[in-house]
């Protein structure tokens, strides 16, 4: 039997730091990259993850979906979002403007 998919978004404005949360959470990159280079459209990570609960031992695939956050991508957001099981929010809380643009993401998102 295929291991269960879990698929998680990450979603955000431009310039965030989405990228360099993936990359830390899922040890993709042993260092941050100095350069700022965006994501176009996505870049999706997959790894699997083994788990146990009750004495039952299970393997999961997990998708990792680093959304853009260039709005010209917007209309792909219908298909990234579609059967989510989890959705993270990243911002930069000094910059004014992408704390009021998380409304767009968690429209979309949540």
């Amino acid at each position: 039997m295929p291991a269960p998919v879990i698929k998680i978004a990450v979603v955000g404005p431009l310039a965030s730091g989405k990228s360099s949360f993936i990359n830390f959470a899922t040890e993709t990159r042993e260092s941050l990259t100095e350069s700022y280079i965006p994501t176009v459209p996505v870049r999706i990570i997959e790894y699997e993850v083994p788990s146990s609960t009750r004495g039952k031992s299970q393997n999961y695939n997990v998708q990792i979906y680093d959304c853009s956050g260039d709005s010209k991508f917007e209309h792909t957001w219908a298909a990234m979002s579609y059967k989510l099981n989890g959705t993270v929010f990243v911002y930069n809380p000094e910059d004014k403007k992408q704390a009021e643009e998380l409304n767009l993401w968690y429209n979309n998102f949540a």
